[in-house]
């Protein structure tokens, strides 16, 4: 008796919602969206966007989340609509990424909001180039932007604190902006569990204070180009080459990826019935190759037939190879190497924004038989079906620190940073019809989603404990 009502008790409190904490808007405001996230992964900040019929004007509404107690500050108004881009946190500062407007030129913003007293500061803008991307840290953020010929990256602060630095292209880099211009970047987010990472040529790489790495993976060419740039306040150095590393042993390789990790480059690299993981130093360019052998993996996903049926699927056209990788508890390394299907398949950086355009593309779909705006019902299917339902068919190979590879044992080998399946605890939130404009974060122990109540006319916040398996 005493296990059943301990086991009620955890079902009551690890999915529970406060009736009283609740934020309602009054009728004059036409709600656009909203968004959620962290403060040093230990408490929630939410914000609504919306706009007030009556002045006009377009507004971020915060929504402070201290204690259980939901608390609407003072609203900051724009003339065009904003949307969040990214966000980090200095105690109770926030430092958000405002993009405003719909057309170009659209400006970039940095806006301060304490979230204890709702004093804000907004910045001129700082910069009107294409975003390429945004790397963010706990406590800064670096933007990417650019066109054709120039690429400048900015590290942030605050909304007085930005240094940038701009990088031109040159006779030393000309391979690595070929084709620039129309091509987007994926930044790789360093400080969680890399399950497959980005499938784009180019990636983004912040793992050093300030030391900022992109690679792009020139299929063509057979190589992986590095830039490194260190963004300080004393060197915008615009003469910056990039380094080709290439492919070995392949004359004509039928799929490539590679990951950048603590100074080397891994690059896999396979064909029907060969494949190969290559390892090179960034600095010496000392390399080590390990040809792919069924009695090297140290584990497998449950949809993982035999070495040659991965090889033969994965280097179909119609999918994409990946490679990762990952520290263990004990300094090891964990390669990982799968491959996804890139119509559906998309690297989730930024949660909060995967999240809150999955349900506002579902919720376009329940309301209209045919969808007007994003992807049809086939590609819902198949996003639905792919990440939801599909077995894992990765391998992971273990290397210690002189990338030696480690045969296994029977030891479970554990990453570092715990592996969350998110989508296990959002599937419920995806689901519920009865909830709109949702937008969601995970700290350290909790899984927290904003939203607004259609029941009750009013946002609310529910939360979840993150259990790790």
């Amino acid at each position: 008796m005493r296990n059943f009502f301990t086991l009620i008790t955890f079902l009551v409190f690890s999915f529970y919602t406060f009736a009283d904490n609740k934020i309602q808007l009054e009728d004059h405001y036409k709600v656009i969206g909203t968004f959620s996230g962290d403060i040093e992964k230990s408490n929630s900040f939410h914000i609504v966007i919306a706009k007030n019929k009556e002045s006009k004007m377009y507004e971020i509404i915060p929504v402070s989340y201290f204690e259980m107690n939901l608390i609407r500050l003072p609203s900051i108004s724009f003339k065009k609509q904003p949307s969040i881009k990214s966000f980090h946190s200095n105690n109770n500062v926030v430092s958000l990424i405002v993009a405003i407007g719909n057309s170009y030129p659209i400006q970039k913003k940095i806006l301060d909001v304490n979230f204890v007293t709702g004093e804000y500061k907004l910045s001129k803008s700082i910069t009107v180039n294409k975003l390429k991307a945004i790397v963010r840290k706990e406590d800064k953020s670096y933007i990417i932007t650019g066109d054709e010929g120039r690429l400048y990256l900015t590290k942030i602060k605050s909304s007085d604190q930005l240094v940038s630095v701009k990088i031109v292209k040159g006779e030393n880099n000309a391979l690595f902006f070929k084709k620039i211009s129309n091509s987007s970047f994926s930044a790789v987010d360093t400080d969680e569990f890399v399950k497959n990472g980005p499938v784009q040529p180019y990636k983004v790489y912040c793992y050093d204070d300030d030391v900022m790495y992109i690679t792009k993976d020139n299929f063509s060419k057979k190589h992986t180009s590095v830039i490194s740039v260190m963004i300080d306040t004393t060197d915008t150095n615009t003469n910056i080459g990039s380094v080709e590393f290439s492919y070995e042993r392949f004359k004509s390789p039928k799929e490539a990826s590679s990951f950048l990790h603590n100074g080397k480059v891994f690059q896999f690299v396979l064909d029907k019935k060969l494949g190969l993981i290559k390892i090179t130093d960034f600095k010496t360019h000392e390399y080590k190759s390990l040809l792919l052998k069924e009695e090297l993996l140290y584990s497998k996903g449950e949809g993982f037939d035999d070495l040659n049926n991965f090889l033969d699927q994965a280097s179909k056209g119609k999918y994409k190879s990946t490679i990762t990788v990952n520290e263990s508890t004990d300094g090891r390394l964990i390669i990982r190497c799968d491959y996804v299907n890139p119509t559906v398949y998309g690297y989730n950086y930024n949660w909060w924004w995967h999240h809150q355009q999955f349900i506002w593309h579902h919720q376009q779909m329940m309301m209209n038989n045919i969808p007007k705006f994003g992807p049809n019902s086939n590609w819902f299917n198949a996003f639905k079906s792919f990440d939801y339902y599909a077995k894992d068919h990765y391998f992971e190979i273990v290397l210690d620190k002189e990338c030696n590879i480690i045969t296994n044992n029977g030891e479970t080998i554990k990453p570092l940073v715990p592996t969350i399946e998110k989508k296990k605890y959002t599937k419920e939130v995806d689901e519920d019809e009865s909830i709109d404009f949702v937008s969601s974060v995970f700290l350290k122990d909790e899984f927290v989603y904003f939203y607004f109540d259609k029941n009750y006319d009013s946002f609310r916040v529910s939360k979840k404990a993150i259990i790790n398996d």
